[in-house]
């Protein structure tokens, strides 16, 4: 079985947050991860994110992903559309995160998009914020090189 991995970098001068996860990846760990992260000083929820799932196994139900929801209800405060971009290469994880940007539960604000490719990321973040397609693919090589586990 595959080690399960959580880490992530907080990308301030581009209010850009990378998640990486390996593994098989529970509703738990995606909160616990988001329960680390916004212990970090220059953490801030609305920053653009991006969760590579591409090395990971989601086990979820429909009920997890409301789980999820409930969780930004309870412990964020609405401001902004928070804008999320799912990385996902295989059938699974693409259709749960295709699922996830369908369930509208009026709790947080997101603009939810799902990509097989770091190009369809990267034509995403255009109107985000400025990088180039090199600085992405360095990015989220440098979430995934972390040299901590926040499942560990």
């Amino acid at each position: 079985m595959t080690k399960k991995i959580g880490k992530y970098i907080i990308v301030e001068d581009l209010k850009l947050i990378i998640e990486y996860y390996s593994g098989t990846i529970k509703v738990e760990d995606l909160i616990g991860l988001k329960e680390k992260i916004k212990l970090e000083p220059n953490y801030d929820f609305y920053y653009n994110t991006i969760l590579d799932l591409r090395n990971c196994n989601l086990v979820l139900s429909i009920d997890d992903l409301h789980k999820i929801y409930k969780y930004f209800d309870s412990n964020f405060i609405k401001r902004e559309i928070r804008n999320v971009a799912y990385l996902a290469d295989a059938p699974n994880e693409a259709a749960l995160s295709i699922l996830f940007t369908r369930i509208d539960d009026n709790i947080i604000e997101m603009d939810k998009s799902v990509f097989s490719s770091t190009e369809g990321v990267y034509d995403w973040l255009q109107n985000l914020i400025t990088i180039n397609e090199t600085e992405l693919e360095s990015l989220l090589s440098l979430a995934k090189k972390q040299d901590f586990n926040v499942f560990e």
